[in-house]
């Protein structure tokens, strides 16, 4: 019986339950990760110097303005998002994550590139469906797979899954916990150099985000991003494990996180205008109105 099991069936031993939980969210996690996401970020200052020409991050450097000054669409999976949107952006550069491999059996679209950075999301996937492997040519055919290398990731950053490229991802730990009270804007950054590192601000479309700008690309549609967590239906492919964990999460809590949404696709903004990158959002519906509003239609006339 494992030590976690005893403390928790055995009433007498309520108080060092209480004890060991707070010793390990309140002092052991955050120790951990400020030490993980402070070494992760002097390497990428070493990596951002080409002080470490060597770095096992070194693929990345291949796709560095690899799309110069062209249009991508970025794929959320919302409610909104239909197949019909998918079989439209045949030929296009597109970005997709998480549970869009649920489209496959539906259409003949891939995205050129995939990403994933939560390592519970992907025990899920591969729970899911045997097809979910990176290796299987028929499932992801030319998509290049991205996967998050850091801590918080876990089990990703263990498994060294072949055929994907893995990407340095900081999560600013030192000032989440040690200030918490901070606006976000101190707890995350838009990292413009993928190679050095990728700013975790709680969603992949941020990364998705960031790896769009260092490939070069100039002009930014968004789809299927929907960021509506308090109606009944929260993705395109329900009903599903995230959507349950979402539910039990609590309406207040689900408010805080659309709230956090919110001021995260405010710093992409201020990114994207600062630096002449034009974003559009092409999604059905949605609460997402902090980007200029396009038809997708419209788009590809």
């Amino acid at each position: 019986m494992g030590f976690k099991r005893v403390l928790k069936e055995n009433p007498k031993l309520e108080f060092p339950r209480k004890g060991w939980r707070v010793l390990r969210t309140k002092i052991y996690q955050p120790l951990y990760y400020i030490w993980h996401d402070s070494f992760l970020w002097f390497g990428g200052v070493l990596r951002h110097l080409n002080i470490v020409p060597n770095s096992k991050y070194k693929e990345i450097k291949k796709y560095k303005s690899i799309h110069k000054g062209k249009r991508c669409f970025i794929i959320g999976t919302g409610p909104s998002l239909k197949i019909e949107d998918l079989e439209m952006l045949k030929g296009e550069i597109t970005f997709a994550s998480n549970s869009i491999f649920r489209s496959f059996d539906q259409t003949k679209w891939r995205p050129a590139y995939y990403m994933l950075e939560d390592g519970k999301a992907y025990q899920l996937f591969s729970e899911e469906s045997s097809s979910f492997h990176f290796n299987n040519e028929d499932w992801f055919g030319n998509t290049k797979a991205f996967l998050s290398d850091s801590k918080m990731s876990w089990p990703l950053w263990t498994l060294r899954l072949e055929n994907v490229c893995y990407y340095p991802m900081v999560n600013f730990s030192i000032v989440r916990y040690l200030f918490p009270r901070l606006p976000i804007k101190y707890k995350t950054r838009f990292g413009s150099n993928m190679y050095a590192y990728a700013g975790n601000a709680g969603t992949v479309s941020f990364a998705l985000l960031q790896f769009a700008v260092y490939m070069g690309i100039k002009e930014i549609y968004l789809l299927g991003m929907d960021c509506d967590y308090l109606g009944k239906q929260k993705h395109f492919s329900e009903p599903d494990q995230e959507t349950m964990r979402l539910e039990d999460m609590g309406k207040k809590r689900l408010i805080d996180n659309a709230e956090w949404q919110t001021m995260v696709w405010n710093i992409v903004k201020k990114y994207a205008d600062k630096n002449h990158i034009s974003i559009y959002n092409a999604t059905r519906g949605g609460k997402l109105e902090i980007f200029p509003r396009i038809d997708l239609d419209e788009v590809n006339r």
